[in-house]
């Protein structure tokens, strides 16, 4: 196990991050196919372990691949090398907290 899993798994629990190679297989594809398997997958339940999670990859050396529902056509959500971690965002589907004044989309 690296030192960055042990690290993810502590921000975000074992059961999201993936290192299963089927796994990350199908998280490293499109529609087309894909280019290479990512290292990892991370599935962040809050946009706060999501930011520490992106901060912990970073300082680490990898690259992050967004994938919301993993139907891109355009290899958008396919790592473009090894050193990539998958950032599955099924997990954050909906809006908690809006107040007035917060800056929309």
């Amino acid at each position: 196990m690296s030192a960055l899993e042990t690290r993810l798994q502590a921000l975000l629990g074992r059961d999201a991050v993936i290192t299963d190679r089927d796994a990350l297989t199908e998280l490293s594809s499109d529609i087309f196919g894909s280019n290479a398997i990512a290292a990892l997958a991370i599935q962040p339940r809050s946009a706060e372990r999501l930011s520490e999670a992106v901060a912990a990859a970073t300082e680490a050396g990898f690259a992050l691949v967004p994938r919301g529902g993993g139907l891109s056509y355009t290899g958008g959500a396919v790592p473009p090398h090894d050193r990539c971690i998958v950032v599955d965002l099924r997990a954050l589907d909906r809006i908690v907290t809006a107040a007035e004044g917060d800056p929309g989309p």
